[in-house]
């Protein structure tokens, strides 16, 4: 039973994942929709796909806590690309502002 819930609660939270992607995704284009989800829904089968085979190859030859080293890192990949462009974007804002009198 607890499977059952847990696979239940994995599907949920990646349509939802998924909703909130897509909605971001389509905010103020909506005229390229039908593009912008196959390319999005494209990426993510790719992504999936491949973060697939490479799990699989990790864990033949170190294990599962491979496997697990290698979700964290790219997790640690995606937040510090994030955070490099949170800074960048703060930089370019305040070279925006800086020319202005306040």
């Amino acid at each position: 039973m607890a499977f059952v819930l847990g696979v239940l609660m994995l599907d949920f939270a990646v349509q939802a994942v998924h909703v909130t992607n897509q909605s971001l995704l389509l905010a103020g284009r909506g005229a390229m929709a039908s593009r912008l989800i196959g390319a999005y829904m494209c990426c993510y089968s790719l992504g999936s796909g491949l973060g697939a085979v490479l799990a699989s190859w990790v864990h033949a030859h170190w294990g599962w806590a491979a496997v697990c080293g290698l979700g964290m890192a790219f997790s640690a990949a995606a937040l510090g690309y994030w955070l490099w462009l949170q800074r960048a974007r703060a930089a370019e804002a305040a070279l925006q502002c800086s020319g202005q009198n306040l």
